[in-house]
């Protein structure tokens, strides 16, 4: 998966292959995107929210399922990954949210106990 110019694109190949086949994904905008716990995390900075492919397919998106930052006014500009967190980054503060296996259709929430 890559982002590039607000555009995700799914790429599909076997490592040391010269062959690749490609997907343009349409159905949200991005500048950054990540993986963890089977799902790639796509954050659009113009609206600071993130969205979620589904489990283990980075070719379909839903655009229902997303997350927008509301627990502080600067936006979120870039996102990182650690082991088993999710760190997004505004320009004067940082979220951090965790994969809490959720039943609401939507499983990665702010972690309560962290303020940066």
């Amino acid at each position: 998966m890559v982002a590039s110019d607000s555009t995700l694109y799914c790429l599909n190949g076997i490592y040391g292959s010269t062959t690749f086949s490609g997907q343009i994904i349409t159905t949200i905008s991005a500048q950054s995107v990540v993986f963890q716990d089977g799902y790639f995390i796509a954050l659009d900075d113009q609206t600071s929210s993130i969205y979620l492919s589904a489990l283990e397919d980075g070719t379909s998106w839903d655009p229902l399922d997303v997350a927008q930052r509301n627990d502080s006014p600067d936006k979120w500009i870039d996102l990182l990954v650690r082991p088993k967190e999710l760190w997004l980054f505004g320009n004067e503060s940082t979220s951090v949210y965790y994969n809490n296996g959720g039943d609401d259709g939507f499983p990665y929430v702010p972690n309560p106990s962290v303020a940066i």
